[in-house]
């Protein structure tokens, strides 16, 4: 039977786990994570700040993509006459790799944008990380 749980009754937490998580969120005891929730949830907005207009673009091209293919589709289904139909399909072949830039290039972008911000939060977050480090380890040895 696993630690949590006992045959006389509700499940009981298992007391190296909640001393460890009881330290972990203590912020008055390990004053290394004060700030850690609230810029982590700050850094989630900015991401998902960052990605929205992007996906919404995507989203935009791929609708483009269905309608120019339905054109095409007709064209080709219509057409009785072929250099209608090599028009039809150079701006269909056209507009597929113009779509591929603008998502190649929207790629880049964002990953630019991403990257440079984690960049500018990076020393002041990779040092309370360390620190709660060294909190942690005595109830490490206490659970040993």
């Amino acid at each position: 039977m696993p630690d949590s749980v006992t045959s006389s009754g509700p499940a009981e937490p298992n007391s190296s786990a909640a001393n460890f998580l009881g330290a972990l969120f203590n912020f008055s005891a390990n004053p290394a994570l004060k700030g850690q929730a609230s810029a982590f949830l700050r850094t989630q907005a900015d991401v998902l700040d960052t990605i929205e207009p992007v996906l919404l673009d995507w989203f935009r091209r791929r609708r483009e993509s269905i309608a120019e293919a339905n054109r095409f589709v007709a064209a080709f289904e219509q057409s009785g006459n072929s250099p209608d139909l090599f028009k039809a399909q150079q701006e269909w072949a056209a507009g597929i790799f113009q779509r591929l830039a603008a998502d190649v290039a929207a790629y880049q972008s964002t990953v630019t944008r991403l990257f440079e911000s984690a960049r500018i939060t990076e020393p002041a977050a990779s040092q309370p990380a360390e620190a709660s480090r060294g909190a942690i380890k005595p109830l490490a040895a206490k659970a040993s």
